[in-house]
């Protein structure tokens, strides 16, 4: 493939809308590197003397990986640079209970920080799916390529009191999640491809979504073909697009919240409750 000059910088940040990834001529200033498949050689513009420049990476595709192991805490470690390929389902996760098929209980993933993880697949940075009573809660999960911020699913899930931006899939995002909770997280910067905020799917039953705050992402957040949904007492200001149904609830209590950029729901949803809320459209 090649590409014309376009005779300036696609954009000035990393913010941006659209970036160009891993091409040599794209190395412009220190601390940028690209590898190379073909030579398998890495490219790397250091930041001082590279006699005296420290490189790290992860040697694990997966940061802390509990094996389907029940009734334990992982409090307060760093994980990083995690990776997967394009065929290693659930690799490049930070921290897990396991892989398809592995389930543990009672587990608590608490003060930790998730980053630079990189997982082409598309897993968590952390994730709490497993049978019942697991609890992500004070995380600080950012900058992570094509992952997941929290993953959850299961009985009596928590996702509580969490920081979770940039991470360029979902933020938070309920999967067969029943009697569980997504309550007071700060959620930003989500807005990579197929990307919601937060989002409850998949037959969850018994969700409350409360107290979060929700800004600069794609849209406000998403839910469908789930049961028994509560969304109270959030703000939330995505700067783009508002929350929206997808289809095929059955009872959402929506109450209390001030959504910027207003909620729209589906024709297939029922048993509807609004009650003390607020749009700005």
């Amino acid at each position: 493939i090649y590409f014309d000059d376009v005779g300036g910088d696609l954009h000035n940040t990393h913010d941006g809308a659209y970036a160009l990834l891993n091409h040599a001529s794209l190395i412009d200033i220190p601390g940028e590197m690209i590898y190379d498949n073909i030579s398998q050689r890495m490219y790397l513009w250091p930041y001082s003397n590279p006699s005296q420049s420290e490189f790290t990476l992860a040697r694990r595709t997966m940061g802390i990986y509990t094996q389907g192991y029940s009734n334990l805490v992982v409090d307060s470690f760093k994980t990083q640079k995690q990776y997967s390929g394009v065929d290693w389902w659930s690799q490049g996760s930070g921290i897990s209970p396991g892989g398809t098929g592995i389930s543990s209980s009672n587990v608590t993933f608490r003060n930790n920080e998730v980053t630079k993880i990189r997982s082409i697949v598309g897993a968590a940075a952390i994730n709490v799916v497993g049978t019942a009573n697991n609890l992500a809660e004070n995380n600080y999960v950012h900058d992570n390529q094509r992952s997941i911020g929290i993953l959850g699913g299961g009985y009596n899930i928590t996702i509580r009191n969490n920081n979770v931006s940039k991470t360029s899939r979902l933020g938070i995002w309920f999967m067969d999640a029943r009697d569980s909770s997504i309550i007071n997280n700060t959620i930003s910067g989500i807005r990579g491809t197929h990307s919601n905020p937060w989002s409850v799917y998949s037959n969850s039953q018994n969700v409350l979504v409360a107290n979060n705050r929700v800004y600069d992402s794609n849209n406000g957040g998403t839910f469908q073909s789930s049961t028994n949904l509560t969304i109270y007492n959030n703000f939330i200001d995505s700067g783009t697009d508002r929350v929206s149904s997808w289809g095929g609830m059955n009872g959402v209590n929506i109450i209390n919240n001030i959504f910027m950029q207003g909620i729209v729901l589906s024709t297939t949803d029922t048993n509807i409750i609004f009650k003390n809320m607020e749009s700005a459209r």
